[in-house]
């Protein structure tokens, strides 16, 4: 998705579904791992920020979001889609890039690729799996 046309569609289109599958999987964590509250995490093509409503909603609002993605639209229509839900930026920080060449510079309690592990094939899954 490379300009913001496209993007703004995904969100129309896809968010509300991708959205919901997240919402049903921290639900799921919530309920096998009760104890488990995750203080950072890290979202893989992170896409329209997708994932932020769903884990601020399981895990509240105190969660650091580190959001890798290499689409500027996308990161873009994320930036819109945050600030029309009222959620400051504050916890949230933006990385431009691939997952391949990213270099954490601190460990995640909860790491997240979502929709974006279906886009890879073969060393590529292997490197997501590293």
């Amino acid at each position: 998705i490379i300009d913001h046309d496209r993007a703004l569609a995904y969100v129309i289109y896809r968010l509300p579904a991708t959205a919901l599958v997240i919402y049903e999987v921290m639900g799921r964590l919530k309920e096998t791992y009760g104890g488990f509250k995750p203080k950072t995490l890290l979202d893989l093509g992170s896409g329209p920020a997708t994932a932020v409503l769903a884990v601020r909603e399981a895990f509240g609002t105190e969660v650091k979001f580190t959001l890798l993605e290499e689409q500027k639209a996308m990161r873009g229509a994320g930036e819109g889609f945050l600030a029309e839900a009222g959620i400051k930026p504050g916890n949230i920080s933006w990385v431009d890039g691939d997952f391949q060449k990213f270099k954490p510079d601190e460990k995640y309690d909860l790491v997240l690729a979502s929709y974006m592990a279906n886009e890879l094939q073969g060393e590529e899954i292997e490197k997501l799996c590293e």
